[in-house]
């Protein structure tokens, strides 16, 4: 400041935002600030902000669950079913809450040599267990794989709760996650007893669940680490209180036992499972002239994979090109609910280009809305996203020049009914609709 690099203004500015979002916060409203004799903690204070927030989080755990697989519509559960629960992440706030929670590795107890919260710091919630009690008190819990595989006799469905501890960077990378052998071996014995066995994954990251467990289940469940609530949202799922309407924000690896050999099942089969740790995949890598056994884009599930308790269907696409280069583009499509009970829908809006100057990912996300609709409704839906999305850098080694829109043909989709590794199948194509960039 004395050198004149910065004013005494800049300074003042930076002060009073931080103390106004202090102000704000009430930091300033604790005991001691009136008086310096008295603790600076308000324990009633306190007790109120770690209660502050839980609808909200439990309304967003309830909108990203995702269901991944139901095979034969085995969920939802009817509440009367006699149900068996277990699994070691069925009754844990320490793998529901992950990493980053009290502190930088978690909660006390998440297996870490270092960096885990203090015993007995643990937020109010509700686990899966507690979720699923809540709802249907008579259900069985066991705690261990010879107790479960036991008690699975006397019951109709069971709800296999896996995953991961906390974690965060650094300490949780892995190149390949997947569950550890022995919860793998619990799906296997679960699903050998011949009773539907529906899989719920706590984690922060797609896991490997073992290929012949993915076969093998009835639902899979992805709980992700959501907060303190997920327990009830997952229960609310579990039981059709709430129809889940998540969708994958990431790709699901698969998680081949060897990968193919070369030959018949090999040879330019890109599309053919990868065991896990394969090379990464990305929904939008560009295209390749490669032709390995599954070099191309080949998960389990796919990036915006996700479904819901009743069907919806897409018609009538319409596009309004930009008027100009810095433009928007305006999307309309009709959207209804053709299934039996109300439900919502995560519609994605891609473009792709069919020729540039440049590698371009096939599918561009340019946006998505989430509409609620009740059986049989439809409703027109009207979007738009700008232009600027579709700028690319021109040049090929130095790439030096500014973003761009390569003017040209370019074609928006929405997909209609997608595959669970597919947004696009052959079986059903998405919406088309072109408009020129001139």
């Amino acid at each position: 400041m004395r050198d004149g690099k910065i004013s005494q203004a800049r300074i003042d500015e930076a002060v009073r935002r931080v103390l106004t979002l202090k102000f704000e916060l009430g930091l300033f409203d604790q005991p001691c600030v009136q008086d310096a004799r008295l603790a600076c903690v308000d324990a009633d204070a306190a007790g109120v902000a770690v209660q502050a927030g839980r609808a909200e989080t439990l309304q967003a755990a309830r909108e990203s669950i995702t269901l991944l697989k139901n095979t034969n519509n085995a969920l939802p559960i009817p509440i009367s079913a006699n149900v068996l629960v277990t699994g070691p992440n069925a009754d844990s706030m320490v793998g529901q809450l992950g990493g980053w929670s009290v502190a930088w590795q978690g909660l006390s107890t998440s297996g870490h040599n270092c960096c885990e919260g203090p015993p007995g710091q643990t937020p109010p919630g509700t686990t899966v267990l507690q979720g699923i009690q809540a709802i249907n008190p008579s259900v069985t819990f066991a705690a261990h794989q010879d107790q479960a595989v036991a008690a699975a006799g006397g019951a109709d469905v069971v709800v296999a709760v896996v995953g991961e501890l906390a974690y965060a960077e650094g300490v949780g990378d892995n190149p390949a996650p997947a569950l550890p052998a022995d919860q793998q071996a619990m799906l296997a014995a679960l699903e050998s007893t011949g009773k539907p066995v529906v899989i719920v994954v706590i984690a922060g990251r797609p896991l490997g669940l073992g290929a012949s467990n993915e076969r093998n289940a009835a639902a899979i469940m992805m709980g992700y680490q959501g907060g303190t609530e997920a327990g009830q949202a997952v229960a609310e799922v579990i039981f059709g209180v709430v129809n889940p309407s998540g969708k994958l924000p990431v790709s699901w690896p698969t998680d081949a036992d060897v990968r193919a050999p070369f030959g018949q099942s090999g040879d330019f089969n890109i599309g053919a499972p990868s065991p896990l740790g394969d090379q990464p995949k990305v929904f939008d890598q560009f295209p390749s002239t490669s032709s390995g056994t599954g070099s191309g884009y080949n998960p389990l599930f796919s990036f915006g994979y996700g479904m819901s308790y009743t069907t919806f269907g897409v018609g009538d696409l319409r596009v309004t090109p930009p008027a100009r280069v810095d433009g928007s583009v305006g999307v309309s499509f009709t959207l209804t609910n053709t299934g039996g009970v109300a439900g919502t829908q995560v519609v994605p809006l891609f473009v792709h280009q069919p020729t540039s100057a440049v590698l371009v990912p096939l599918h561009r996300l340019v946006g998505f809305t989430r509409v609620t609709l009740e059986p049989t409704e439809s409703r027109t839906i009207n979007l738009e996203f700008a232009l600027a999305h579709l700028a690319v850098t021109p040049g090929d080694i130095d790439s030096a020049a500014p973003p761009a829109v390569e003017r040209g043909v370019y074609t928006v989709e929405v997909p209609t009914r997608a595959e669970p590794n597919d947004l696009f199948p052959s079986s059903s194509p998405p919406l088309r609709a072109d408009f020129t960039v001139s």
